[in-house]
């Protein structure tokens, strides 16, 4: 965890182990970020900067499991390298004294490494490295402190075995990584001029094959265009990302195509970068991908176009978000075939939230076609509503898992609802979570938050109760193995005392009988240890089960009320009190 500033007000960055980081105001989370892997610490920037670069509010380090090092500006990620060693700790401190705080790492492999920060007009895109150095023993931690107490923080390198050194760059050294920073911005020209005479060279082949009559599909052809389409099939369990060519010569095909993404949502592997290759080219290329969670996804698209025995190949470039629910699709589309599987009744399980406010219902149909896979042609308002203005959307999961129905009702008297039907508790959270975020301008006018938010999920509010037991059981065998281990303690301590008595008076009968009575008592409480042991674990996974209850039962609210349902479940966790946890749940309050 780390607190940073975030805004106008400080804010908390916590992770956990789904890979995700997420930023907390009070209890409400503000900001949430996928990565790729375990976090193993946070590090946040407070420090100075100079008058070109942009401020420090809102940045922050992170070091993962996988080797990865990363900052972020807020939700932005600015850098981030992957090295073979495991990164341990890391601080930022201006190191070379140029007004712009660097990152040092320190590795368990013993070395630390000090890289550089983005720097506007500068070249370089940040993490490069100005210093690294080896130590004979891992690191253990890496500090920012004004040790020398002359107002300057240096960074403090502690190992493993004992060692504290202060890192700091001599006049030698502080020339090295000016010649660093100057290499790397030569560097970076070069590249640049490699690429516009690779592009001028391209131009002149152009216009001497245009010359000759000829044409070379490798080079740019005008009016060609790369299109797509992200669709699930029926019945499917990948999402399909379609890629396909529009103004194309005949002979054109898509050879390869790169995705990149902001977050790692199309990789159970953890990968933020996924490739495809076409064994046979054609002018399309599918891409199934494993769409893992429901938050909208920023694809950039590198597709290699030409022809079907040619060396070079045009490299398009597209950039396109997938919606966060883009499994559901209307129920009507769907064929008779397809539509065998799938339960014709309406879920049992909602959420209603109602407002006094007039809803914007322009607003709220757009979020509708933006974040579900509903076609544009298809028609949402409620033509069958006695309501002169209602919206309604009765959707399936095109995996056949699970189906949803959004109704929004806005009558000119009385009170204005909005209600999500699905068995999933999981799903009607995300649903509530995107209609309060993803809403341009808010969901009610005057941006007004619900008056009264109810649900009911009956099947998961059953096993929310089973669970609920669950930890009573195994909070009272805790206590009962607490107290069991107690006394064969004090029984241990006796038998110690009288073995103790027993050698001091060379009475080896009685010490050998009060030595094989310790034995016994000591076998029962190792017995009784493994046992409370498995007790802990059992109690603890059925606590992270109630946790994720309460965290979704938060979800499902919006505004204030978020924070005041999760202190409501929790204090009614504390005291036992399972009937009114789910009365809060249902209605938010006791």
């Amino acid at each position: 965890m780390a607190l940073l500033r975030w805004g106008e007000s400080r804010a908390l960055l916590a992770a956990s182990d789904d890979h995700e980081i997420r930023v907390f105001h009070g209890e409400e989370v503000i900001a949430s970020l996928l990565e790729v892997g375990r976090v193993r610490q946070l590090i946040s920037s407070t420090g100075p900067r100079n008058g070109t670069d942009p401020p420090s509010m809102g940045r922050f380090a992170y070091l993962l499991d996988n080797g990865t090092v990363g900052v972020y500006q807020q939700t932005q990620r600015l850098w981030r390298i992957k090295s073979k060693h495991t990164p341990v700790s890391a601080t930022f401190c201006d190191v070379d004294e140029d007004g712009v705080e660097e990152l040092v790492i320190g590795y368990d492999s013993g070395r630390v490494e000090v890289r550089g920060d983005v720097r506007t007009g500068g070249g370089n895109r940040g993490g490069e490295v100005l210093y690294r150095g080896t130590y004979t023993a891992p690191v253990a931690a890496v500090l920012s402190e004004d040790y020398r107490q002359d107002g300057r923080p240096i960074p403090l390198v502690c190992t493993v075995d004992g060692v504290v050194r202060g890192l700091t760059l001599p006049t030698s050294m502080l020339g090295e990584a000016n010649e660093v920073k100057n290499a790397q911005m030569l560097a970076s020209l070069v590249q640049q001029q490699r690429l516009l005479e690779a592009q001028l060279l391209g131009i002149e082949e152009q216009l001497l094959l245009k010359q000759k009559g000829e044409q070379d599909l490798t080079l740019p052809v005008a009016g060609l265009r790369v299109v797509h389409v992200a669709r699930y099939r029926w019945g499917g369990k990948m999402l399909e990302i379609i890629f396909s060519l529009q103004n194309a010569l005949e002979d054109a095909v898509i050879q390869s195509c790169v995705l990149s993404t902001n977050n790692t949502n199309l990789s159970k592997e953890g990968s933020d970068v996924v490739c495809f290759y076409a064994d046979s080219p054609a002018s399309s290329l599918i891409c199934p991908v494993e769409y893992i969670k429901s938050v909208a996804t920023v694809v950039t698209a590198h597709v290699a176009v030409g022809s079907a025995f040619a060396g070079n190949y045009q490299v398009h470039e597209l950039s396109f978000r997938i919606p966060p629910f883009v499994a559901y699709q209307p129920r009507s589309l769907q064929s008779e075939k397809d539509s065998s599987g799938q339960l014709s009744s309406l879920p049992l399980g909602y959420v209603e939230l109602s407002y006094r406010e007039n809803l914007r219902m322009d607003a709220l149909e757009t979020w509708l076609r933006e974040n579900f896979s509903i076609p544009e042609k298809f028609v949402l308002y409620d033509t069958d509503s006695s309501l002169k203005s209602a919206l309604r959307a009765d959707l399936v999961s095109a995996r056949g898992d699970a189906s949803l129905a959004i109704e929004i009702n806005n009558p000119e008297e009385g009170l204005k609802t909005i209600t999500v039907r699905t068995n999933s508790m999981e799903c009607c959270a995300d649903v509530v979570t995107s209609l309060g975020a993803d809403v341009v301008g808010g969901v009610a006018e005057q941006d007004a938050y619900p008056i009264t938010i109810h649900c009911d999920f009956p099947h998961e509010l059953k096993q929310l109760r089973e669970e609920l037991l669950r930890v009573e059981a195994f909070d009272a065998a805790r206590m009962k193995l607490a107290a069991d281990m107690a006394n064969a303690a004090t029984t241990l301590k006796t038998l110690l005392v009288r073995a103790e008595d027993a050698r001091l008076l060379s009475d080896m009968v009685n010490m050998k009988k009060a030595y094989t009575s310790l034995f016994s008592v000591n076998s029962e409480l190792l017995d009784e240890n493994a046992k409370r042991l498995n007790n802990y674990r059992e109690l603890k996974a059925a606590l992270n089960e109630v946790n994720l209850f309460i965290q979704r039962a938060g979800k499902l609210r919006l505004g204030p009320d978020k924070a005041i349902v999760i202190a409501l479940c929790r204090n009614a966790l504390k005291e036992g009190r399972i009937t009114s946890l789910i009365e809060i749940i249902r209605s938010g309050s006791a």
